[in-house]
């Protein structure tokens, strides 16, 4: 798992999709973080991204170093991170709350589902259950 973080947190941003009303929607995300060893994204409270999440908890996550042609896909169920784990993943970022204010932040992890590391280089598939 801190391999996919790794490659998320260094090769960002980091595209999110979701799906609500049989409609796709991706957006890029600047945050990602490691939370009791599960991938933790951040988003607006009150947004579209967090609308469709609690509607429909599946989402993917993806990142590509162009460098290396090798990428990184996290397909999930995202579950919300509350309490003492936000808490402390605020306190260690001010800049989230700085953005939008404690209370105005979803957090959400990949609680359970599968991630790859792949490559066009010829690298062998790193495979992950999350």
């Amino acid at each position: 798992m801190s391999e996919l973080y790794t490659f998320f947190k260094e090769h960002g941003p980091v595209f999110v999709s979701t799906c609500a009303d049989n409609e796709a929607t991706v957006r890029p995300f600047g945050f990602v973080d490691l939370v009791e060893g599960k991938i933790v994204f951040a988003t607006s409270a009150y947004g579209r991204c967090c609308r469709q999440l609690r509607a429909n908890p599946h989402f993917e996550a993806s990142s590509v170093d162009m460098s290396t042609y090798s990428w990184a896909r996290i397909s999930a169920v995202a579950e919300e991170v509350t309490g003492e784990a936000k808490d402390a993943v605020i306190a260690a970022n001010p800049n989230l709350a700085n953005f939008k204010g404690a209370e105005n932040i979803f957090m959400f992890k990949a609680a359970e589902g599968e991630g790859a590391i792949m490559s066009l280089a010829g690298a062998p598939t790193k495979n992950f259950t999350l």
